[in-house]
């Protein structure tokens, strides 16, 4: 976290200055007299000392308001939930409000870093250089770099394939007679990615982008693309030509069941009653209907 270090040396040090400066006030007054320390030092009738002493006495006065504390966003692109405008450059999305809404109410600055890949966000996220994360999955063991506030669940993987098929799935396990391509680092619902791990490399295809994907299956280079369904609107959006030539069907959620989405706070912050206060905004926010109000139901706030 940026903690504003040298606000609150320059503090400190102020208020050293303060305390010295009003023994010297004090000091000259008993000596001098209260003519010597009265605003007639500005008409002439001090010396340039006592003007000087008047002076550091009433910049010493004033203090630097406390600044807030600031915590440094990393991310990339997650078609959906938050990506950069291309003209403006800044970060923009449904996971951009929401994270802005929180740091108004916890009373901290958000500071987004240029884009990155997420894979380097968790690096800086080891090693301190980055504070925050939002739309992280949790491994089963954890991160001990990573401290997780879960803010709601994502829904589950849809399975897109040509318009021309036909195609009926009834359990997860189907998927392992087919060609897939996924998102390449992106990892699928538990119970989907357990199919995942056990087919051969050649049944699957890996790439960096949801079009990408979207454009093998429409050109039938591939039986089917696994891919979230808040990527994929996103996507159609633009393109909305490979909308027509799409299908989609899922697995019902007592099969598939959506899965815990996260903020990630960096071990490295030391910034416990941030931590604190982030929880209690996003309590707030479910409670009064912001968080339904951002995500119309793209992200599951009801956990």
């Amino acid at each position: 976290m940026v903690v504003v270090w040298r606000t609150q040396w320059l503090s400190c040090l102020l208020h050293s200055v303060k305390s010295a400066a009003v023994n010297l006030f004090y000091e000259v007054q008993l000596k001098y007299g209260y003519q010597y320390t009265s605003l007639n030092c500005f008409q002439g009738e001090c010396s340039m000392r006592n003007r000087l002493l008047w002076l550091v006495f009433m910049v010493s006065l004033f203090s630097p308001a406390e600044a807030k504390p600031q915590l440094r966003w990393c991310l990339g692109t997650f078609p959906g939930f938050y990506g950069f405008n291309a003209q403006t450059k800044q970060p923009e999305g449904l996971s951009v409000s929401y994270l802005q809404e929180i740091a108004r109410r916890a009373n901290f600055t958000l500071i987004a870093s240029q884009e990155t890949p997420a894979f380097r966000c968790v690096a800086q996220m080891k090693t301190g250089e980055a504070d925050l994360m939002i739309n992280i999955l949790k491994p089963q063991q954890g991160n001990p770099a990573i401290n997780y506030i879960q803010f709601g669940a994502r829904l589950p993987e849809k399975v897109y394939y040509a318009n021309s098929k036909n195609l009926r799935l009834d359990h997860p396990g189907q998927l392992a007679t087919m060609t897939l391509v996924t998102i390449r680092t992106y990892k699928a619902a538990p119970e989907l990615q357990m199919v995942l791990d056990t087919m051969k490399k050649r049944q699957l295809v890996q790439v960096d982008s949801v079009l990408t994907a979207l454009q093998m299956v429409a050109k039938q280079r591939i039986d089917a693309a696994l891919l979230t369904p808040t990527q994929v609107q996103a996507v159609l959006k633009d393109h909305p030509e490979l909308a027509k030539q799409l299908k989609e069907t899922s697995f019902s959620t007592e099969l598939v069941k959506p899965e815990a989405v996260y903020i990630g706070l960096s071990s490295r912050c030391n910034c416990p009653e941030l931590e604190v206060a982030i929880k209690q905004s996003i309590q707030t926010m479910k409670d009064d209907g912001t968080s339904q109000k951002i995500f119309a139901g793209k992200i599951l706030v009801d956990f």
